[in-house]
């Protein structure tokens, strides 16, 4: 609420119209939409099957509005998974995240590089 004490002013000291209606205080509402969809990505380098694994790889955001540097830079935000055959979700899906050592985040070009602990193995199909 807009009142008289602990109002919203001005830098003329005028308290807020806070309901519209032409008179100083009343209530100050206004609704936000929060977009929680996490950005879409453009592409991830090395998106093939590699003879022997990257340290690194590379992913390029296709994001209009400025990302969360500390968001981006956050491995736990980043899901690494191997596959024997490589279709994932059939059963054969291993969680190699633990690999990931940290992330680097380059705002102009809306690029993270996320860097491994090791080079990947190749994961061959039985």
């Amino acid at each position: 609420m807009s009142g008289a004490i602990d109002a919203i002013v001005d830098q003329a000291g005028n308290a807020l119209d806070g309901d519209n209606n032409g008179t100083a205080t009343g209530n100050f509402v206004r609704t936000f939409r929060l977009d929680l969809t996490p950005p879409a990505v453009v592409s991830v380098t090395p998106n093939s099957s590699v003879g022997s694994g990257p340290t690194q790889f590379v992913v390029v955001f296709a994001e209009n509005q400025s990302l969360n540097g500390s968001t981006v830079t956050n491995a736990a935000n980043y899901l690494l998974t191997a596959s024997v055959d490589e279709v994932f979700g059939n059963g054969d899906d291993t969680n190699e995240s633990a690999r990931i050592t940290g992330v680097t985040y380059d705002s102009g070009t809306k690029t993270a590089t996320v860097n491994l602990n090791a080079a990947l193995p190749r994961v061959t199909g039985s």
